[in-house]
Formats: C-alpha cells, structure tokens, sequence
C-alpha cells in the first residue's frame, strides 16, 4: 500500500546485492552466517531516501565466541554508533510448545555449552570434543528388545583407507536415549561382500539408511537380496544439523563398540588459529 518491496537475497555472493538501488532497511537471518565484509557492503547498500533512518536487522543465535559478531558487537562493546541489542530466549516466547521446551533445557545434561547458547541466550565456547553426551557400558541387548524400541540402522561406504561401517542402533525418543548395541567396521569390501555381511548380521529385512554418495552401490546391494536400503538424505550443513541432533540425547555404546568409541573420542572441533577458540566446524 505504501510503495514498498521487499527483495529476497542471499550472500553468498555480496556482488548480488551492489546493483540493487535504494534500499532503505536490511534484515539479515542468521547473521552469525554471514562474514563482517558481508555486513559492510549491506551498510554501504543503504541509500535509501525513506522517511525513517535507514537501518539494518541483525537476528541470530550467540553460538562461538569466534564468531564475527561477538568480536564485532559484544567483546569490547559494541563498535557501531547508534546500534540497539535485544537480547531473548524461549520463555520470551508465548508460542513456544512444551516438546520444544522440554528439548532445550535436556541440553542442560546433554551439551552445556548448547544450554548456555539456546536456553541463556549466551555466547558460549565450544569444547574440542563434539560430542560429550556419550557413555559406554555392556548393554542387556534382550532386555532392551523386549522394549520393542524403534530399530535404526546407518552404513557408510569405505573400501581402501575407509572402512565401511556399519552402526545398528535402538531409539527410546519418549526418554532422549539411543541405545548403540553393535557396530561392523572392515576395508576392502566389495557390494556383495556387504550385502553378505548385512545378511550375517540378520539386517536384510530391516530399513539401512546409507551414504547417498553411493547410489549406485545401493541399487547392487538391493539386487543382493537387501530390499530396504536406501539413501540418506543430505543438503546444505546437514552434518551440523545431524550433529545437532544427537546432541539431544544421551548415547548409551555397547562397550564391544571399539571402533565407534574411537571415533567419538577423537571427534573434534577445528581450532580458530587467531582466537584460540573452537569453531563450529567438524
């Protein structure tokens, strides 16, 4: 009604955004994304003659310390004039359902320092390890089954340097627990060699969620008598997202999981070489 548009863009290209004339207020999702350069050309981009000061939003979540935006806004006090900072958390907010409550504060037990960031709306520093909500114990697997838990099965294709592994897991959602009760990892195995060791394995009837870079060698190990394999679904940070989401339970290992409690207790965070502070990359 007021002659005003508003554009959709992204950033990850900020050329995209240097011929767009006018533009009078920006908002930016997730701005923890974006780099400071990125909020500089956004800044400079603001030309616009509206009534109003020309302004910009910034929304995100207070993640790593290393991030721009704590060094930029926060650290030493903010280094833009005229700059407003509201800060709130999930019991600002009268929509919020009681699963998604109940899922933030079990990252009190689960991941501190994801407590500290989602539920204090505080900038937190991530630990080196990734995942630490993890014990290891000799599981009473019959006494697991007779709960009749939901079955989960994950593979991961390998051959010279890499195993191909293979993780059989039990989900108890209603309790936040995942249950490891067994593992297969082995190189130089062929497609027949892995629908074979499956079939060993009494998984041929079971849904296998697999690498989706391996299409092709699901399609031969279906063709080997495994017709419920199929290909996990990835996309833009779906590690993170995954990671995201273990993190919300606490993992029970099966203490005869040697290799997966290898890889969890070295499954680390780079190391920002400026900061000293771990950066939210795998």
């Amino acid at each position: 009604p007021n002659g005003s548009s508003f554009i959709c863009s992204g950033l990850d290209d900020s050329d995209k955004i240097k011929s767009i004339p006018n533009i009078t207020d920006a908002i930016v999702e997730e701005a923890s994304e974006i780099s400071l350069d990125d909020f500089s050309q956004i800044q400079m981009r603001l030309r616009g003659k509206g009534q109003l000061r020309n302004q910009v939003v910034l929304m995100t979540n207070p993640i790593s310390k290393a991030n721009w935006v704590y060094k930029h806004f926060f650290e030493k006090g903010c280094k833009e004039p005229n700059c407003i900072i509201n800060r709130s958390t999930y019991k600002d907010n009268k929509f919020v359902n009681e699963r998604t409550v109940k899922t933030l504060e079990a990252y009190k037990e689960t991941n501190p320092m994801y407590y500290k960031v989602y539920c204090l709306g505080e900038f937190g520093s991530l630990s080196k390890q990734v995942l630490t909500n993890w014990t290891s114990k000799e599981l009473d697997l019959d006494e697991l089954r007779k709960r009749h838990l939901p079955h989960l099965v994950g593979m991961d294709f390998g051959f010279v340097n890499d195993e191909t592994a293979i993780v059989e897991s039990l989900l108890d959602e209603e309790n936040k627990e995942l249950y490891v009760i067994r593992e297969f990892c082995q190189t130089g195995l062929l497609n027949t060699d892995i629908a074979a060791q499956l079939k060993k394995m009494g998984l041929q009837k079971s849904t296998i969620i697999a690498d989706s870079a391996e299409q092709k060698s699901i399609e031969e190990i279906k063709k080997c008598g495994i017709p419920h394999i199929k290909a996990s679904v990835k996309g833009q940070g779906s590690i993170n997202q995954g990671i995201q989401q273990l993190q919300q339970y606490r993992i029970i290992v099966d203490s005869s999981c040697l290799f997966l409690l290898e890889e969890l207790e070295n499954y680390s965070y780079k190391k920002d070489k400026s900061t000293g502070e771990y950066i939210n990359e795998p």
